[in-house]
């Protein structure tokens, strides 16, 4: 059986292989541009870092070292192209570098990051790309688990949580594997029961000193 097409048919052929040919262009366009992330500029002369001190109270036991992350983005994202269909930065806008803390006290940790590490440069041709000091954490190892605590500097200088004292030796299932455990808010619960002995804390705290 001969089948008929009719122009009305053959236009609309011809749209879907238009879409699906822009759609190609588009789609190794965004990839290209994934490919062509431009690594951050380091600064020279950092003026700008972060004091970091993350203090323990009240826990059953001593936690032996820690360490963490620092996320640095780019807090202006118009300077970033953009993939046609999603708008989402087409090309990498955050870093994470590791942190190591020094333990100073058996309830003690500090460590320093620099806030402006990386200079403004237009990357893109779209303007000036700043990056900022996004998210700053930390994971206290007591030998079988890590307990985890973070804070963003912009919007908070200090943060205190809790954490049960019945996870503090607790372990994972799988072998050879840590187990994180996070804590709580401690504005979720009231003073009364945080006072019970059933809880320990950890607190973080960020003070920015000029160099």
């Amino acid at each position: 059986m001969t089948k008929t097409f009719t122009p009305q048919h053959r236009s609309l052929r011809v749209m879907a292989i238009l879409i699906l040919a822009i759609g190609s262009i588009v789609f190794l366009g965004s990839c290209q541009h994934k490919n062509q992330s431009v690594e951050p500029t380091l600064n020279p002369h950092p003026k700008k870092i972060y004091d970091i001190t993350v203090t323990v109270e009240g826990a059953p036991g001593e936690f032996i070292s820690a360490e963490g992350t620092h996320r640095y983005a780019i807090e202006n994202e118009t300077c970033l192209p953009l993939t046609s269909f999603s708008g989402v930065p087409a090309v990498t806008y955050a870093r994470y570098e590791k942190v190591r803390y020094k333990r100073t006290s058996p309830t003690t940790f500090t460590t320093r990051v620099i806030l402006d590490k990386f200079i403004p440069k237009n990357d893109y041709g779209l303007g000036l790309c700043k990056w900022s000091s996004n998210v700053l954490s930390s994971e206290l190892n007591n030998g079988i688990n890590r307990h985890s605590i973070a804070l963003s500097p912009s919007s908070q200088r200090q943060y205190k949580r809790f954490y049960f004292n019945d996870f503090f030796k607790l372990k994972r299932e799988e072998k050879n594997k840590d187990l994180t455990v996070d804590g709580y808010d401690i504005g979720r619960v009231s003073q009364t029961k945080l006072s019970s002995g059933k809880y320990f804390f950890i607190t973080m705290t960020v003070n920015e000193v000029s160099l």
